[in-house]
């Protein structure tokens, strides 16, 4: 009678190990299950961001702050000019202004369209803003220097064939002063490609660099800030 009672208390024990073997490998399995699924959930960083052109100076602040959202960590004391360009061909469109450099960053940091390819005043964030990389958009004597510290901002459009539309220059002015306050960039280092070498016509003669320049807000210059210094 004991050793039947014995039999029965190991048979036991040995279902109640199995029963807590078989429980924890079910929380284990519904744990990894619920931990991709976190995983898959989470949102992506965006390799580019667009935004609309900006119509209501009520939407300007939270939209344009969007920019200052990158995958990569801005570097203080990195960003110490502006160079405003054109893409000199009347479509564009951020995939076709990759294809022309050979990859898949276009040379600028930011794209504004003029309609054609892209929205009127639409502004493109590019990848190589949203990831802090060099840009490609600048040669001669200054250009070395411009690629890896001046935000580049291209116009849709050829400048020297037509004018730009308003609603392009109105998303350069804010995305110009929005630049310049958050970097402490000098009005005096906002450049246009033609300012630096006299035989550039870039952006184009139709662009309105006068009053472009009466738009601008003069928020100090950067301590310390390098090349270029000459117009």
């Amino acid at each position: 009678m004991a050793k039947k009672t014995m039999r029965k208390t190991a048979r036991s024990r040995k279902r109640s190990h199995v029963v807590s073997a078989s429980l924890v490998g079910a929380m284990l399995v519904v744990g990894a299950g619920l931990a991709a699924l976190d995983r898959s959930s989470r949102p992506t960083a965006p390799e580019s961001v667009t935004l609309p052109a900006l119509m209501a100076a009520a939407v300007e602040a939270p939209k344009i702050d969007a920019i200052f959202r990158t995958n990569a960590p801005i570097q203080k004391g990195r960003w110490q000019a502006i160079v405003i360009h054109h893409s000199a061909s009347p479509f564009a469109t951020s995939e076709s202004l990759s294809s022309a450099t050979g990859g898949r960053q276009t040379a600028f940091q930011f794209v504004i369209g003029n309609g054609n390819g892209m929205g009127d005043g639409e502004l493109h964030v590019g990848s190589s803003w949203m990831d802090q990389t060099a840009g490609r958009h600048s040669s001669g004597k200054f250009g070395p220097w411009l690629n890896q510290n001046a935000i580049a901002i291209c116009l849709v459009g050829d400048g020297n064939r037509k004018p730009f539309s308003s609603d392009q220059l109105d998303q350069l002015v804010r995305l110009t002063n929005t630049l310049a306050k958050e970097f402490g960039i000098d009005r005096q280092k906002i450049y246009l490609p033609s300012d630096l070498d006299p035989t550039t016509k870039n952006p184009g003669s139709n662009f309105p660099a006068a009053q472009f320049r009466a738009q601008l807000k003069d928020f100090g210059a950067v301590a310390g800030a390098g090349q270029p210094r000459n117009r």
